[in-house]
C-alpha cells in the first residue's frame, strides 16, 4: 500500500483502513501476535519502498540512455545537455 499511495496520492489511502483490519483478523484469530502484524507490516513497506527506489533509477538511467542524441558532434554521440552518451554524473564541468 505505501508504494500505491506513494505513486497514486489520496486515491489509495483507504486501502491503509483495509490493510487494518487484515492485522486485525490475523491477531483477532490468533495466527498472529500484535507485534508481528506490525514488525511485518514495517519490513513490508519498507521492502516495497526499496524496491520501487531500484526501479525508478532503472527507469531513469534506462530512459538517459535512449534519450542519447543520434547525431555524431565530433565522432562522439551527445545527450542533450551535452554529455556523452553513458556518461553519468557530475563532472569537474558541472552537472
Amino acid at each position: 500500500m505505501t508504494i500505491l499511495a506513494f505513486v497514486y496520492g489520496p486515491l489509495v489511502l483507504g486501502g491503509y483502513l483495509l490493510v487494518g483490519l487484515l492485522g486485525w483478523s490475523r491477531v483477532t484469530v490468533r495466527d498472529h501476535t500484535v507485534p508481528q502484524v506490525v514488525g511485518g507490516s514495517v519490513l513490508g513497506a519498507a521492502a516495497a519502498f526499496l524496491a520501487y527506489a531500484v526501479i525508478a533509477r532503472l527507469v531513469v538511467l534506462a530512459v538517459g540512455l535512449l534519450r542519447c542524441d543520434r547525431s555524431r558532434q565530433g565522432g562522439v554521440r551527445r545527450l542533450q545537455g551535452g554529455r556523452r552518451c553513458g556518461e553519468g554524473g557530475r563532472t569537474a564541468h558541472g552537472p
